[in-house]
């Protein structure tokens, strides 16, 4: 393997356009996928970050493309897509990945890397999740705020075990572009306990039609996030998972460190008609309750109104 991992971004949105913008700084070998009018202004003008832990940062180098421009077999991949995009990423992944390619899945959901797995020819999936307050401002600007950037990312039960040369070159390079990193030794709760956090935070926001900081504070939009947090704590026992500690204490610990006028993309996304990851954040999670005999009933509720 080269000491020089060649790094591959999909999805230039807040996630992925601050990703591949913090490793092009730290000069990693990175090359980020985009489309529309976010590809035409990254090619021409690069991409501005706006960010608590950089400043404000003109990444006239950044090396944008559309995936049929892409030819390169990349080392790792990091998957920055919404879930419901998934279908349409996989004949471009089937194009690019080797038999040693590592793809790192950071969307929202459960078992990501799993699904992604059985519909790869080659290749190696993980699972993995982020915690950043990314966001798109405007084709080719992106915003990253507070000092939460952190990278989680692990081995699947019953997957295959990548070489732990390339496991310590991906974390020393995150390292190396001030992204916070855990290799974990247990990634299906890690991956769990942050779906169970957007999912009760990104339900809650849509349905009250409130931001982060109603939700730190008393009244029935935390009360509903609490008895979310409740069930999805049921659905980790059922499913045994090994909780450090009662998950609403753990969700209410990341809820009071997020600013308050933050809300989740699924929310606005609803609020302007677009399509929503609503699947993957809440039914997707009524469905492994029914799964697991498990009830439900604060997510059947404020779910009805989604329908």
């Amino acid at each position: 393997m080269s000491t020089v991992l060649k790094y591959l971004v999909i999805g230039a949105g807040g996630v992925g356009g601050n990703l591949a913008a913090f490793l092009t700084l730290s000069k990693k070998n990175v090359s980020l996928i985009a489309r529309g009018k976010n590809l035409d202004v990254l090619q021409k003008d690069g991409l501005t970050l706006q960010s608590d832990l950089f400043g404000e940062v003109r990444v006239q180098n950044i090396v944008a493309l559309a995936e049929t421009d892409y030819y390169e077999k990349p080392d790792v991949i990091f998957l920055c897509t919404k879930g419901y995009s998934i279908e349409d990423t996989i004949p471009f992944l089937n194009r690019v990945v080797s038999e040693h390619t590592l793809v790192i899945p950071l969307l929202n959901g459960f078992h990501i890397g799993r699904s992604i797995q059985e519909r790869l020819h080659r290749g190696v999936v993980l699972e993995g999740c982020i915690y950043i307050l990314g966001t798109l401002l405007q084709p080719g600007v992106v915003r990253q705020q507070n000092s939460i950037f952190r990278i989680v990312f692990g081995v699947p039960n019953n997957g295959t075990k990548p070489s732990l040369e390339i496991i310590k070159k991906i974390e020393s390079d995150l390292k190396e572009s001030r992204i916070k990193v855990n290799v974990s030794d247990d990634i299906e709760l890690d991956t769990f306990m942050k779906w169970s956090f957007i999912s009760a935070t990104a339900l809650v926001g849509a349905y009250f039609n409130q931001t982060m900081g109603a939700l730190q504070r008393e009244g029935d939009s935390r009360d509903a996030f609490i008895k979310l947090s409740n069930e999805c704590e049921s659905l980790a026992i059922a499913m045994s998972l090994k909780l450090p500690k009662r998950l609403v204490e753990a969700n209410l610990q990341v809820l009071h460190n997020t600013a308050e006028e933050a809300t989740s993309s699924m929310q606005k996304d609803i609020a302007s008609g677009k399509e929503s990851e609503i699947k993957a954040l809440v039914f997707d999670v009524i469905s492994l309750g029914n799964q697991y005999n498990v009830s439900m009933p604060t997510y059947k509720k404020l779910s009805e109104k989604f329908k």
